[in-house]
């Protein structure tokens, strides 16, 4: 079975669009105790529509990112597939 590196709070992420050829990168931040993506490009939270992307937890942020994105880990080692 293989395993996947989770992201911790600071690590960058590669976000590759499933319906399009688009991607973000978005790195991955805690504030007041809520997980966030916040888009390198723009300086802000990644949304979906009008809502934000938030999670109690970075595996629930993550769960809420994959149903729109393919996850890539962004690291000194390349990019690895999350999800």
């Amino acid at each position: 079975m293989k395993r996947f590196k989770i992201p911790e709070t600071g690590d960058n992420a590669i976000l590759k669009s499933k319906k399009t050829a688009d991607y973000k990168e978005v790195k991955i931040v805690e504030v007041e105790g809520e997980f966030y993506a916040i888009e390198l490009a723009t300086g802000k939270s990644l949304k979906d529509k009008s809502e934000t992307f938030i999670g109690e937890s970075i595996p629930d942020l993550l769960g809420c990112l994959q149903d729109r994105y393919e996850i890539y880990l962004d690291d000194e080692f390349g990019r690895s597939e999350l999800y």
